[in-house]
């Protein structure tokens, strides 16, 4: 049936094409049902995860030849201001969902990518991607943004990327995090807060990943 297309596309985007730690038995035995039903698994994966423009591509080679390496190698972080996106002829449709890329790269846990706003300089986006030994959404939690533990995005003013970004490690110097499991000292932060669950189910638009969403 017609409705078995979406589903597909809805299940395979948000496991990642079945990477995610989301991933259970009844997971794939949902997706043989929706194959089982007609779906062209094989084309729409390819168009999902295979297919780039040579934009996206040129978005890739700006951030692994920007991207800086810290903590043995354990976490990526690139800045991507206005000047450096314009020197590459890229627009913000370009970048996508560029905060993924490093973690590709072998003994990366945890991907920073700080994207400056172009209608208003003084925000930035901190877009996180991380493995198990991180929680992206407790370190985003602490600059007012959320998501999942796996991908999560905030957004901070500051008046460079690098002011940005060392706001993490502030919080890393005065003990807030305790280590880079992101096992968070919330007495310290002196905030008030209020604490609950909220369960979304969301399907993030192709090369825009989860960013738009967490903003």
């Amino acid at each position: 049936p017609d409705i078995a297309l979406p589903l597909y596309v809805a299940v395979s985007t948000d496991t990642g094409c079945f990477r995610y730690s989301n991933v259970t038995a009844s997971t794939h035995r949902k997706a043989a049902d929706l194959i089982a039903g007609g779906v062209d698994f094989a084309q729409i994966n390819t168009l999902l995860f295979e297919s780039k423009g040579y934009s996206e591509i040129r978005a890739a080679m700006m951030t692994y030849k920007n991207l800086q390496l810290y903590r043995g190698g354990s976490v990526a972080m690139l800045f991507v201001t206005n000047e450096l996106r314009e020197k590459n002829n890229l627009t913000m449709d370009d970048l996508g969902d560029i905060s993924s890329l490093p973690r590709e790269i072998d003994g990366v846990e945890l991907s920073v990518v700080v994207k400056q706003s172009e209608k208003h300089p003084e925000r930035f986006r901190i877009s996180m991607r991380s493995g198990s030994d991180y929680a992206s959404n407790s370190l985003c939690a602490m600059f007012g943004g959320g998501g999942h533990m796996r991908a999560a995005g905030a957004m901070v003013e500051a008046s460079t990327p690098e002011e940005a970004a060392a706001k993490m490690d502030e919080y890393t110097k005065t003990g807030v995090i305790r280590g880079y499991k992101a096992l968070v000292d919330w007495d310290k932060l002196n905030a008030d807060r209020v604490k609950a669950v909220i369960e979304l189910r969301v399907r993030p638009k192709k090369s825009h990943g989860f960013d738009e969403i967490a903003s």
